[in-house]
């Protein structure tokens, strides 16, 4: 792949462009504590389309902007001003998790630049809902405690390894050992590649106020929404409820896997896609 830098509201963001030579271009979005790195599975088996995959500010090789906030709203500034920069009309826009609400609110900002929005595991509804005041769930009080403590503990326990392999350990559901031992390493490898306890709670903090549905009103795009039916993070019933409200959808649900479809089943998730979108055909 090649890599590229551009300067874009304060932060040296650094974006990665596979499959220069296709006419239609897909934007790829990672999730919260990802780096382009991980929808890599994804992006082999989309070889019909140039594909560009950033790492938004504050994650991987990318520094935090300074003139915009790094929330789902800066994201979707920045995203926009990569797409212009790059001097395209037209993308279709492929996001993960968090990526999913970035890319709902770039489509919410600018529908005219987006022809189609493809969203693995989207955030359907608030990450905490149903849960009860004292229920919240461990990773809250985790970077509750990574928040509040004094700088170099906070930082060490966001980068502990431990509690990072229990967060992954409970979002892997396959029972390929040898998978689960790459889902863990590359967990440990990357979900440390933030660039301050400042900035990453700032993301964190966004992640959880933002959906994709209280954006479905200004979604007019077809929607391919691939969701995991084991999937805690994002329960089916949402997505379902999701894919119902939104103007022209398709749901694809992939059995016995979670939150990590990107990991767990990336040829199914990308033979989805290029099914969608071959259908659909994307205008240039």
């Amino acid at each position: 792949m090649q890599h590229h830098t551009v300067s874009l509201f304060g932060s040296e963001v650094h974006y990665w462009i596979a499959n220069p030579g296709q006419a239609q271009t897909i934007m790829v979005i990672h999730g919260y504590r990802g780096t382009h790195h991980g929808l890599l599975d994804v992006m082999d088996g989309l070889p019909d389309y140039r594909l560009i995959a950033p790492d938004l500010p504050g994650f991987g090789d990318s520094n935090p902007m300074t003139a915009r906030p790094n929330t789902i709203e800066g994201y979707a500034d920045l995203i926009i001003a990569l797409v212009h920069h790059l001097g395209l009309k037209k993308v279709i826009l492929l996001g993960h998790s968090m990526g999913t609400v970035v890319a709902a609110e770039v489509v919410k900002l600018e529908p005219s630049l987006v022809t189609h929005l493809v969203i693995i595991n989207p955030v359907a509804e608030h990450p905490l809902k149903g849960m009860g005041k004292f229920k919240m769930a461990p990773g809250v009080w985790y970077h509750w405690a990574a928040e509040h403590a004094p700088e170099g503990l906070g930082v060490r326990l966001l980068k502990n390894k431990l509690f990072l392999l229990i967060g992954s350990v409970a979002m892997t559901k396959t029972g390929d050992k040898a998978l689960r031992r790459k889902i863990h390493n590359t967990h440990l490898t990357y979900m440390i590649r933030f660039s301050d306890r400042k900035t990453l709670m700032e993301v964190y903090q966004s992640s959880l106020s933002g959906n994709v549905t209280s954006r479905v009103p200004q979604i007019k795009v077809p929607t391919l929404l691939i969701a995991g039916k084991v999937d805690a993070i994002a329960p089916i019933a949402g997505q379902r409820k999701l894919a119902k409200a939104l103007a022209d959808s398709q749901l694809v649900e992939l059995p016995n896997v979670g939150h990590i479809v990107h990991y767990e089943q990336p040829r199914e998730a990308a033979a989805a896609i290029n099914r969608f979108l071959h259908q659909r055909e994307p205008a240039a």
